[in-house]
């Protein structure tokens, strides 16, 4: 069907969101940032309602100001001119006339970016936005993601700009908290999507070749005394060597990374030749005592986290059925009662998918065994 002579993309096309569907962002960008230093981009960024998808339908993005003949032609949107939001926050909440507002939102702000020696690859985190979100750096698109709980991780290495005297950046993001069939929540639903970016934004700066994944857990039966070692490496170097350290359980050992990937497992006390002392001997998973060796020390689940696990050892030293514990009582510690009872108790929780579970799905293709 012949267009109209008087057709206007920005106002007619109704494929005007076909350009940006190839660049979805998924677990598999996903990057290990725990322990990383991030340069986080929150603050007060210029922000505005765009009820008709304007930005993304009329190309805001791009910053065009002139004709195809080179001719400057006024523009009906100005980004310095528009009211400041917080982020992290919801939209819905800045002012009472959009608390009840779904529908696109557009945020930008320019930031400075400078080259670091070591660091040559830059990634972009977007903590999470509500529901669906569309990236822009410099004037192009980054990517698009969808779902409103997870984070988002993006290579902007060649978006930005880093030489000396143009180190000024601009980022722009569309959030979009409207129901629709395709996704949660449909039409029909029994709470509010509060739209926009609600968790920390930033930058990851990273080296040309660095671990891109790893994963932990206990090897299975092995007594709780060996662990199993994934490690994955991101860029041109795919071979070389890591190690792993966990000195309170005695564990200083190499890998040998081959083609990107490792996979090992690691005993309690493996410390190699040339370490220091202080780690030879090393400790079970779980510390044992010469008067009660099924005892757990004080805090021990304070300060170790094992995501991945969810049961608790029985004296007998096989495992108890998820969701439940047994305590029993102990009053060595001046009557503190570190470990109690006999009997099981039956605990119910409620948890959302997080990043772990994630970072666990990208690299197997399965969830953790917990779900």
């Amino acid at each position: 069907m012949a267009r109209p002579k008087n057709f206007d993309k920005g106002i007619h096309d109704e494929a005007y969101l076909d350009p940006f569907q190839e660049g979805l962002l998924t677990s598999e960008s996903l990057v290990n940032d725990f322990g990383r230093p991030i340069e986080l981009l929150n603050g007060r960024w210029s922000f505005t309602v765009d009820p008709y998808d304007t930005c993304l339908r009329g190309d805001w993005w791009t910053e065009r100001d002139r004709d195809a003949r080179g001719a400057f032609f006024p523009l009906d949107y100005c980004f310095d001119s528009w009211e400041l939001a917080d982020v992290p926050s919801c939209f819905n909440l800045q002012k009472p006339e959009y608390f009840w507002y779904e529908g696109p939102a557009v945020y930008t702000r320019e930031f400075i970016c400078y080259e670091e020696a070591g660091r040559e690859r830059v990634y972009l985190k977007v903590g999470a936005v509500n529901y669906e979100a569309f990236i822009f750096i410099n004037r192009r698109f980054v990517g698009r993601h969808l779902g409103g709980s997870t984070p988002m991780f993006v290579d902007v290495t060649d978006f930005l700009n880093q030489e000396l005297g143009n180190e000024t950046n601009r980022v722009l993001i569309v959030a979009n908290n409207d129901r629709k069939p395709t996704q949660l929540p449909m039409h029909n639903t029994d709470w509010f999507n509060y739209g926009g970016l609600y968790r920390d934004v930033g930058l990851i700066r990273l080296p040309k070749t660095f671990i891109d994944d790893t994963f932990l857990g206990l090897q299975k039966g092995s007594d709780f005394k060996k662990i199993d070692v994934e490690v994955s490496v991101d860029g041109p170097e795919q071979n070389g060597t890591a190690t792993v350290k966990i000195p309170e359980l005695g564990i200083f050992q190499s890998l040998e990374i081959k083609e990107g990937e490792h996979r090992a497992r690691c005993r309690a006390g493996a410390v190699e030749p040339g370490q220091p002392e202080a780690l030879r001997g090393g400790h079970l998973l779980w510390k044992r005592h010469a008067d009660r060796k099924d005892r757990v020390p004080r805090n021990f689940h304070l300060r170790h986290r094992y995501p991945a696990q969810r049961q608790a050892r029985q004296a007998q030293g096989n495992l108890l059925p998820r969701g439940e514990r047994r305590r029993r009582q102990d009053h060595d510690r001046g009557g503190n009662p570190s470990a109690v009872r006999a009997e099981p108790i039956r605990i119910s929780t409620t948890f959302t998918i997080g990043k772990d579970c994630w970072t666990r799905r990208k690299r197997t293709g399965s969830w953790p065994s917990m779900y």
